[in-house]
């Protein structure tokens, strides 16, 4: 089975990348936002270094700075 996938490069937030203890983040938004297209299986958020909490695999991930 082929495995197709869209990497979005480039796309940046400006501004600070600490939740600060919040439960409400931009990934909270983004990741909802993009699984409602059907073709969209699971969301990857990088922080500015690149890492994410889960970098491999078929499931979405945020970084940790992103985590409440």
């Amino acid at each position: 089975m082929a495995c197709d996938f869209v990497h979005l490069d480039d796309t940046r937030l400006a501004g600070g990348r600490d939740s600060g203890g919040s439960t409400v983040t931009v990934a909270g938004e983004t990741r909802p936002t993009l699984r409602q297209f059907g073709t969209v299986d699971w969301v990857k958020i990088l922080d500015p270094a690149g890492a994410t909490e889960s970098p491999t695999g078929h499931s979405g991930s945020v970084p940790a700075c992103l985590e409440p």
